[in-house]
């Protein structure tokens, strides 16, 4: 579970003609290795899992995916999600090239260089992408 303690607003900066975006609490959490996407003519399902070992008793181990999560969403929301997930993992990207390009010090640690910024990765609070 999430430890937030109060409905969280999203942005304060929409058109008033928007609807109001909170994340309420507790939200769930739940980490997925995997996932799945199928179709419909109407909407798109997504399914997140979880990969779980499979076959030790028989001494042929494995590794099995299940599906635990499903989220039905209109393909316009979808459409939407797909651009924010990708411009989330370019900013993702750039910034941690842009980190580890200039850090100095042991390898596996974040340090600064020329003064950057690099609190978001530890603060637990990445930036919002709205969809």
């Amino acid at each position: 579970m999430s430890e937030f303690a109060e409905n969280v607003p999203l942005s304060n900066t929409e058109k008033s003609t928007s609807p109001e975006r909170t994340v309420s609490a507790p939200v769930e959490t739940y980490y997925s290795g995997c996932a799945l996407v199928m179709s419909s003519p109407a909407e798109i399902s997504l399914y997140f899992g979880r990969y779980i070992l499979k076959g030790l008793d028989d001494g042929r181990p494995g590794l099995s995916q299940i599906y635990e999560k499903q989220v039905y969403m209109t393909v316009d929301e979808a459409e939407k999600l797909a651009e924010a997930i990708l411009k989330t993992v370019q900013m993702f990207r750039s910034r941690r090239a842009e980190t580890f390009s200039g850090a100095q010090g042991t390898a596996g640690s974040l340090s600064a260089k020329d003064g950057k910024d690099i609190s978001e990765f530890s603060s637990g609070n990445p930036p919002l992408i709205k969809i």
